[in-house]
């Protein structure tokens, strides 16, 4: 398709938001997971360890999942100038919903 209206801009915009999504949500599963090692490690027996080690192994999945659309939004960077304005206002944009 050939594009018209949309430029570099909005494909940087939305190339940096969904990066940065991707690193949330990531965090976020890395997180849990270093949570459910720490029950296990804990030799609580109260811990069904067995529920615990299935949540490893799921979460740890869906990681992988996760970076590997990381890594295909990453492919489509070609402009590292262009992405790191579109980060900068990514961050601003944040910023100033939280303001």
């Amino acid at each position: 398709m050939q594009f018209t209206q949309l430029n570099d801009d909005y494909k940087y915009d939305v190339l940096a938001e969904q990066m940065y999504a991707r690193e949330v949500e990531w965090f976020h599963y890395d997180l849990d997971v270093k949570n459910f090692q720490r029950m296990l490690d804990s030799n609580d027996p109260g811990i069904n360890r067995e529920y615990f080690q299935q949540r490893i192994a799921e979460t740890q999945s869906q990681m992988a999942i996760v970076e590997s659309v990381y890594n295909a939004l990453k492919v489509q960077i070609t402009d590292a100038d262009k992405y790191s304005a579109a980060c900068a206002r990514a961050a601003q944009k944040r910023a100033n919903a939280t303001a």
